[in-house]
């Protein structure tokens, strides 16, 4: 991290710790978030299509 002359007098290193670790922490939710709801979409889908394919009809 590169950070200007002065920087660490006015931002506790902790603080700045916590900001990172608090948005890592959120990037990782979303990202399993994501991955969920697609694999979800696909499922129902797939259902749909099976579903149609059963009745005869053209998908």
């Amino acid at each position: 991290m590169e950070a200007p002359l002065g920087f660490f007098d006015y931002n506790a290193s902790g603080l700045i710790r916590n900001r990172l670790d608090g948005a890592v922490a959120e990037t990782k939710v979303q990202t399993a978030l994501s991955r969920l709801l697609t694999d979800k979409n696909s499922i129902f889908k797939r259902m749909i299509q099976l579903q149609a394919e059963g009745a005869g009809w053209s998908v």
